[in-house]
């Protein structure tokens, strides 16, 4: 797990992109125009990657 977060933008596929696509939601997953996104800030605590903001439906939610 620790080589996963090691490459923040693999890791973030890994939980958007695959998951989608492996329950069969080709409209989102990815960030393309035109997709539906529930935007992620992500950055870090220390050493460990942390949800700073999430947005669902164009409203700030954490």
């Amino acid at each position: 797990m620790r080589d996963l977060w090691s490459d923040l933008p693999r890791a973030v596929a890994t939980v958007s992109q695959a998951l989608a696509a492996a329950v069969g939601l080709t409209d989102r997953g990815r960030p393309e125009t035109g997709l539906r996104a529930d935007p992620l800030r992500i950055g870090t605590d220390g050493t460990t990657p942390a949800v700073q903001r999430m947005v669902c439906g164009g409203r700030v939610v954490a």
